[in-house]
């Protein structure tokens, strides 16, 4: 019997789920390494979110508002800018 991809896929993805959903007790703890790298992490990713809302603001701002200018280009226009 040949086994597809998908089969395959399905197999591996029902072991895993059995043996993940079997109930054993754990005796361990999450030493202050993990948690310092936990920490790092959401705050590497909140930051990494922040800057791209900034960087892409125009753009994020133009999709809300309701005028039918939806482009992110300035309202002005370009020989005014700098008045």
């Amino acid at each position: 019997m040949r086994l597809n991809v998908r089969s395959l896929i399905g197999i591996i993805g029902l072991g895993t789920i059995i043996f993940f959903s079997s109930h054993h007790t754990a005796f361990a703890y999450i030493e202050p390494v993990s948690t310092s790298m936990i920490l790092q992490l959401l705050a590497g990713a909140a930051i990494g979110i922040g800057v791209w809302a900034k960087v892409y603001w125009r753009k994020i701002s133009s999709f809300f508002r309701q005028d039918s200018k939806r482009d992110g280009t300035p309202d002005k226009p370009a020989d005014k800018i700098n008045e």
